[in-house]
């Protein structure tokens, strides 16, 4: 049987799980019977149901990352798994390329004033969870949106954050899913574009009505 599209499945809430194929055509969608706890609980019981390749959660204080990363390493230790933050914080993206951030962008990860996605990543957070899942991760993809973009370039004179997935970029059959979901679908979209990626997992962690939009 021939291999099918790129699958993105997005995890809203503890039950629900969309199907959806390069993100264009109408999601398919089904009832997961129970998730025991946000932690591995996600890990297993999403396995069971589907196969995840790649793992893409957002980095906050690093517990979303770690406790559903160690639940798909004890079930299926070839997973990919590419965590993401906002290029303004870039807390993992630090700690696993130390001074890269400022070799690329020309400034030091904080300088930009804070970012537009709530819950996720912020310099001078020193959760244990963040530095103990670096080991294991394959890389930390950066997202930008267009005020991002344009205080940057004032500040530099530079658009290497153009360059970078945006959480603000149009979708869509997104409903109401919010920012850090938005990012999270957006970085899944640029794995399969770049990398090759297929059958990611991301979390939906907001919904529009959180914010005044």
């Amino acid at each position: 049987m021939p291999k099918q599209e790129p699958l993105i499945l997005i995890l809203t809430g503890r039950d629900l799980l969309y199907f959806v194929h390069d993100f264009y055509s109408n999601p398919r969608r089904f009832q997961l019977e129970e998730l025991t706890e946000l932690g591995t609980g996600i890990a297993h019981e999403t396995l069971e149901k589907v196969p995840i390749r790649t793992f893409c959660p957002a980095v906050g204080n690093g517990s979303s990352l770690l406790g559903p990363l160690q639940g798909f390493l004890e079930a299926q230790s070839d997973i990919s798994v590419y965590p993401f933050e906002t290029v303004q914080s870039a807390v993992a993206y630090d700690l696993l390329h130390l001074g890269k951030y400022e070799e690329m962008f020309g400034i030091k990860p904080g300088t930009l004033s804070r970012h537009q996605l709530p819950g996720t990543s912020f310099q001078g957070i020193d959760f244990p969870h963040i530095s103990h899942s670096i080991p294991l991760i394959d890389d930390v993809i950066l997202v930008s949106d267009k005020r991002i973009d344009a205080e940057y370039e004032t500040l530099t004179g530079r658009t290497t954050t153009r360059e970078l997935p945006h959480w603000d970029t149009d979708l869509t059959h997104v409903g109401d899913l919010g920012r850090t979901t938005r990012a999270g679908i957006t970085v899944a979209l640029h794995l399969i574009k770049k990398l090759g990626l297929d059958d990611i997992l991301v979390l939906a962690y907001d919904k529009s009505e959180r914010y005044d939009e």
